[in-house]
């Protein structure tokens, strides 16, 4: 829907996140990821009444914690 999005596909919502754990994480590794994820929610929040905004969000949550 917007272009903004794809570059999420290669690290946030990447088949390689799925086996990133944050527990085993380095502190500037976090950071990072907090980042990504706050410049995500930052896009995605204007779109929240859309049920695929809502999955992603869910999923995050899910899985990043």
């Amino acid at each position: 829907m917007d272009g903004r999005f794809v570059e999420f596909q290669r690290d946030i919502f990447s088949e390689q996140s799925k086996d990133e754990d944050r527990t085993q994480m380095t502190a500037a590794e976090n950071s990072e990821l907090n980042k990504r994820l706050e410049f995500f929610l930052g896009l995605v929040g204007r779109r929240l009444r859309l049920s695929p905004a809502v999955k992603a969000v869910e999923w995050l949550i899910r899985r990043f914690r």
